[in-house]
C-alpha cells in the first residue's frame, strides 16, 4: 500500500477507492421534512396538489440549503404536492439532483407504503419531504412502535433525521 507522508503531522492518505468504500460504510442519515408554508388554503381556488409556496415558504425553502448542508443527502424525494415539490428544489438544485416524486409520500398514501420506502436500502442519505399529517401518523407509529417522543408541533420547514433501522428501532433525531 502506497501513502504519502504531508510535512507537520504525519498523515497516512488511503487510496482513493479503499477511502470511497469507508465512507460509504457509514450509515446516511434519512431527513423527514415538512413542506415549507404553502399559500393559505382560503385563498387559493385551484385544485388543492397545485397549491404553492407562500412567499415566506420560498424563502424556507432557500434556507434548508445551508440548514442541510452538513448532511449527506443523495436523493431528495417529495410528495407529488406542488408545495412539498417547491420545498426542495433550491435543495435539489445546490446538490445537482433531480426532485424524485413519490406517491407514498402524499396525503392519502396508507402509512405502511411509507413505512416501506422510509426503510428501504435505497433510500439511504434521502430527504423525505411530505405534509404535517403524514409526519403525525409516522411519529405517532414511532412512539408505538419505540418510544419515541412525539414531537408537539410540526412547523413549516422542520426536520427530522430518522436513524436506526434493520439493526436498532427507528427513532427520529430533530435537525437544527
Amino acid at each position: 500500500m502506497s501513502a504519502q507522508v504531508e510535512e507537520g503531522p504525519q498523515r497516512l492518505l488511503l487510496p482513493w477507492s479503499r477511502r470511497h468504500r469507508e465512507l460509504d460504510a457509514v450509515p446516511l442519515p434519512r431527513v423527514l421534512l415538512r413542506r415549507a408554508d404553502a399559500q393559505p388554503r382560503a385563498e387559493w381556488l385551484g385544485v388543492e396538489e397545485w397549491r404553492g409556496l407562500s412567499p415566506r415558504g420560498r424563502a424556507q425553502a432557500d434556507a434548508l440549503v445551508a440548514g442541510l448542508a452538513n448532511v449527506r443527502i443523495r436523493r431528495v424525494l417529495a410528495s407529488p404536492s406542488l408545495r412539498c415539490r417547491q420545498t426542495v428544489v433550491p435543495l435539489a438544485r445546490s446538490l445537482d439532483l433531480d426532485v424524485e416524486v413519490y406517491p407514498e409520500l402524499s396525503h392519502r398514501a396508507p402509512l405502511e407504503r411509507l413505512q416501506v420506502l422510509l426503510e428501504d436500502d435505497a433510500t439511504e442519505g434521502a430527504v423525505f419531504c411530505t405534509h404535517r399529517e403524514v409526519l403525525g401518523r409516522v411519529f405517532g407509529a414511532l412512539s408505538r412502535a419505540a418510544g419515541s417522543p412525539v414531537p408537539a408541533t410540526v412547523l413549516p420547514a422542520a426536520s427530522w433525521t430518522l436513524v436506526g433501522g434493520s439493526v436498532a428501532p427507528l427513532s427520529l433525531v430533530p435537525l437544527g
